[in-house]
């Protein structure tokens, strides 16, 4: 008789818990009753982030070309009213007709990122004659970001927040028009490369 009075509280006991009886270590959970909450189920997230410096100026087709094609004139030349860019090709997504779109991401350091910029020329050429780099300068116009590129021989940085720097927006360059060339088409490159010491 006691046997059985000790087998009926077991019963008892084990049917209150069944209504929200978990599986331990797996992901199942029951609720039997009419109106009930399981126990937890737990999920566990694991997301592998790279470290990583990208920088990139206009889009991913090819070089960027900033032009100056019919609004430098023979009224405005050598004025020293400083002319913007008429246009620019493979500027990037969605800029303005003269913008330049650049991105700076990094993840890698507390360390500022470094923007330089670099030519194997003098300026650009045109035959024998050369319009230096002094001559062509740029402002940041719109974006998220707030970063204008360096003149050439020059260098910027930008300061990381929070360890990371996620830097995008729009420049345009202009040509100071503070000399007076000869006439001709003028051609030149310059390199701008980021880096960041670790």
């Amino acid at each position: 008789m006691r046997s059985n009075k000790i087998l009926a509280a077991v019963v008892v006991a084990m049917a209150a818990v069944a209504p929200q009886l978990a599986f331990g270590g797996s992901s199942v959970a029951t609720c039997a009753a009419g109106t009930c909450t399981t126990t937890g189920l737990d999920v566990t997230f694991n997301i592998t982030i790279p470290t990583t410096l990208r920088f990139q100026l206009g889009n991913s087709a090819g070089t960027p070309t900033v032009n100056w094609t019919t609004n430098i004139t023979g009224t405005n030349l050598g004025n020293g009213t400083a002319i913007a860019a008429e246009t620019t090709t493979l500027a990037g997504p969605a800029p303005a007709a003269n913008e330049l779109y650049y991105q700076v991401i990094s993840n890698q350091s507390a360390n500022n990122v470094a923007i330089a910029a670099t030519s194997a020329t003098a300026g650009l050429a045109s035959g024998g004659n050369t319009i230096p780099w002094t001559q062509i300068t740029n402002a940041h116009t719109s974006g998220t970001g707030s970063y204008a590129l360096p003149n050439v021989g020059a260098s910027n940085t930008i300061t990381p927040s929070g360890g990371a720097v996620n830097e995008a927006g729009y420049v345009t360059f202009s040509f100071a028009n503070t000399i007076t060339p000869v006439g001709g088409s003028y051609t030149g490159t310059v390199t701008y490369t980021a880096s960041q010491a670790q």
